[in-house]
């Protein structure tokens, strides 16, 4: 009769120990299920945020190009004005 007690006993403690190893281990996967969102979720928004600084510096040659096809547009409107200075002065000093 000792036998099967301890057999009863023996499936107590195993199945004991099972339910609690599944309920530690769930708990487990919960936690680590959070952390690893969480995780995803920084590492999107850190993309999202590389993502919007490269289409802007994409978009700086394109307004780097038009700075300075304004820059040398007023270039040549400034050697324009000098040489018809030149030339003025030419004229004013060649007429005397």
């Amino acid at each position: 009769m000792n036998l099967p007690i301890n057999s009863l006993h023996f499936i107590l403690l195993i199945s004991t120990f099972t339910i609690l190893l599944i309920v530690i281990l769930y708990l487990d996967y919960k936690k680590t299920k959070i952390l690893e969102t969480n995780r995803l979720n920084y590492l999107l928004l850190a993309f999202n945020k590389e993502k919007l600084i490269s289409n802007q510096l994409q978009k700086m040659p394109e307004e780097l190009k038009s700075i300075e096809q304004n820059t040398l547009q007023k270039f040549q409107k400034i050697k324009v004005g000098i040489l018809n200075i030149n030339f003025s002065l030419s004229e004013i000093f060649n007429s005397k």
